[in-house]
């Protein structure tokens, strides 16, 4: 099957109502961006893998609720690889007290309860527990250096 979509919105789905449908809404409107955002999101949910594949941008919104969600972890780790083997360009939006420094440092993401919550959902698969940590590296890597940050700020 084939999608006609350009731009791919990772989300946590309890961001939803947050600047995150804005942000949807002037994608698709303002910009006539194929975007699959969330609407689409709750149609297909099934085929997420498949249509991360085809899109050119993946807008990852990492948020305080991001790394709960199972289904982000999963999305995060597609984009990741289809980085790896395609010409996927990883936009990172850092949203509700999320900062890129601070997710490449200790703490961010790897600290505190939501971390730990994390890992009790996942058990003991190594597996799943690897592939989260290098795609939140991965992704939070391609803001770009941090001594760039200060310069807008």
């Amino acid at each position: 099957m084939s999608y006609n979509y350009k731009v791919f919105l990772s989300i946590c789905a309890q961001d939803r109502d947050h600047f995150i449908w804005h942000l949807n809404t002037v994608l698709r409107s303002k910009a006539g961006t194929a975007l699959f955002g969330v609407e689409e999101r709750l149609q297909y949910e099934s085929e997420l893998d498949a249509i991360v594949g085809y899109c050119k941008l993946a807008i990852v919104v990492f948020s305080s609720n991001y790394n709960k969600s199972i289904s982000c972890v999963q999305e995060l780790e597609k984009i990741t690889e289809c980085c790896r083997t395609s010409d996927l360009v990883v936009f990172p939006v850092f949203f509700d007290g999320v900062y890129p420094l601070h997710e490449r440092s200790e703490g961010g993401m790897f600290d505190g309860n939501a971390f730990h919550d994390f890992i009790d959902r996942i058990g003991k698969d190594k597996d799943k527990f690897l592939s989260w940590v290098v795609g939140v590296t991965k992704a939070t890597e391609y803001f770009g250096p941090s001594d760039l940050i200060y310069r807008y700020f």
